[in-house]
């Protein structure tokens, strides 16, 4: 009989391809605008045209964001499950879970944005890509610095993506400014798990029939925004039975998945955009334009396209993959500085003597290894002593709860 550790592994596969994704498509971003999509003009014709064709799947960092959520979303579902009497314990567990790790790679954003101070102004110039020339206005003064750790970094997150982007009093920086942009998704990641542990407290306290009315109330007022990812991967957890039956005919899966990577890489926004308006007549929170609200489609079809296929889950618990998948999250937090700072600094380099391609596929085989190497140690020394930091935190927690509840 397959163990569920085993049947699960498929998502740390998936997770590292994801996280692969992502590094690609800032590096394009950076490099070839246009087929990033983030400009209209490249600095080649064949960028826009390959921008939507299903070769531009591979770079889909967009859509790869958005699986990370659903992912979250089962996982957490099965770590939250009859811990009813773990609340608290439970909040500290994932708070310094992730906190600690983040923390530390925003300061070493830091220190490679002050170490190679400029080597991303001049690579931006060279490359003409509007995303990169407005990122990493950062202000290095101290009370700044210490914000960003300790605050914008996971907690209060960044104007435009936070949940409290509405609150004045929050006085919540730009996305521009931070020395690690993608740290925002570390803001959705723990609100959205913080949503989780209240859902999974109330389907242990309540009769189903009314757990089922808050569920869909709740998603409701998720609405289309980035927390009904994790709902959807919650509700995945408990319909896991029927999701990963061994029964299935493979081509089903495959062909889901085909049709999730095509609507990504290759369906406009008009059908997504009447979609929205629609939704939103009904629904609270919202997605933040139809691009969005296509990407989060497209996640939601790829993922159950790979739970649906014996085959596919096969392949992606292959121990390469699983190896990027131990290491996907340490990759997501630093490949963003090192690719602004070592990555931009080689490239100036290299394109004093090298015609632009040469020059960035050269970067590119450079700084994707170095990416990779720094990662695996930042999961060894950083990252699994987080993990192991935050289950000693959760079991005193649980003590004191167990002393006062028999003092009680």
């Amino acid at each position: 009989m397959t163990s569920q550790k085993e049947q699960f592994e498929f998502i740390n596969g998936t997770r590292g391809l994801a996280a692969l994704q992502v590094v690609l498509l800032h590096f394009c971003a950076l490099f070839y605008p246009a087929f990033a999509r983030v400009s209209q003009a490249g600095n080649y014709p064949i960028e826009a045209v390959l921008s939507h064709t299903p070769l531009f799947f591979l770079i889909d960092g967009y859509t790869a964001v958005f699986i990370f959520f659903l992912m979250s979303g089962f996982v957490l579902a099965g770590a939250f499950d009859n811990k009813v009497r773990q609340v608290p314990s439970q909040v500290a567990k994932r708070f310094i879970r992730l906190f600690v790790p983040v923390a530390v790679a925003a300061v070493v954003a830091l220190a490679l944005f002050l170490g190679f101070a400029g080597a991303e102004e001049h690579t931006a110039a060279v490359t003409g890509s509007p995303w990169a020339q407005w990122l990493y206005h950062v202000d290095v003064s101290m009370s700044a610095l210490v914000r960003e750790v300790l605050l914008s970094s996971m907690l209060l997150g960044y104007d435009g993506v936070s949940i409290f982007s509405t609150w004045e009093w929050a006085g919540l920086p730009p996305l521009s400014a931070s020395s690690n942009a993608p740290l925002w998704t570390l803001h959705i990641e723990f609100w959205g798990s913080m949503l989780l542990l209240v859902l999974a407290l109330a389907r242990n306290l309540l009769p189903r029939s009314i757990f089922r009315g808050l569920f869909v109330g709740t998603l409701i007022f998720t609405g289309t925004s980035h927390f009904t990812l994790f709902l959807l991967g919650f509700a995945a957890y408990h319909s896991r039975a029927l999701l990963l039956s061994q029964r299935l005919t493979p081509a089903i899966g495959s062909a889901v998945l085909l049709a999730g990577v095509l609507m990504a890489t290759m369906l406009g926004t008009w059908a997504c955009g009447f979609l929205l308006q629609l939704l939103a007549r009904v629904t609270f929170a919202q997605a933040a334009d139809p691009v969005q609200f296509r990407d989060m489609l497209s996640a939601i079809v790829i993922m159950l396209g790979v739970c649906l296929s014996p085959s596919l889950r096969r392949l992606l618990s292959a121990r390469p993959l699983l190896w990027l998948g131990k290491v996907s999250f340490s990759l997501y937090l630093l490949h963003f500085p090192i690719l602004f700072s070592v990555g931009c600094w080689l490239f100036n380099r290299l394109f004093e003597r090298l015609p632009m391609p040469a020059a960035t596929t050269l970067t590119l085989l450079a700084i994707l290894p170095l990416m990779l190497a720094f990662a695996s140690l930042f999961e060894r020394f950083v990252d699994r002593p987080a993990i192991s930091l935050s289950s000693r935190v959760a079991r005193a927690f649980g003590r004191t709860e167990s002393l006062l509840q028999r003092a009680n």
